[in-house]
């Protein structure tokens, strides 16, 4: 369950698209769960996955107030999915996952502390790329944006 935010913290709403991606799906959800920032909400769009990620979203969605689900009927495209979730959200911010990425804990804190103090409107993170083999991630050199 999330803890207590506080409610003078600018709502960020997260987006996240999926399509197939049962595999990862549960570890991206739990590193939005994990965050020590606290004051947001996330949107899981399901572009008609056809694997089992649709039962791993319905029991995240069955627990927690600030996940919202959305399936849709036929595969759109990660754009449509990632549009649809800006035009449901009416927060501040609005923040991106990918279904097989996920999170370090302190991610959303440290780019809205960095947003807020210098009154930046978009900004965006680096990211290690990595590759699964044998049930096991490879990691890549980070890649600095």
């Amino acid at each position: 369950m999330i803890s207590q935010f506080d409610s003078s913290e600018p709502k960020v709403d997260i987006i996240l698209p999926n399509y197939n991606k049962g595999e990862f799906i549960k570890e991206s959800i739990n590193s939005v769960f994990a965050q020590s920032y606290k004051n947001w909400n996330l949107f899981i769009i399901d572009d008609n996955s056809q694997d089992d990620s649709k039962k791993i979203i319905n029991n995240f969605r069955n627990e927690n107030n600030n996940v919202s689900v959305i399936y849709l009927s036929r595969n759109k495209g990660v754009s449509f999915c990632r549009n649809l979730g800006i035009r449901l959200s009416n927060s501040k911010y609005i923040s991106f996952i990918d279904s097989d990425d996920y999170w370090s804990q302190d991610k959303l804190k440290k780019q809205i502390i960095f947003m807020e103090k210098l009154n930046h409107k978009f900004t965006y993170t680096n990211y290690t790329p990595f590759t699964v083999k044998n049930n096991k991630k490879i990691f890549r050199k980070k890649v600095i944006v």
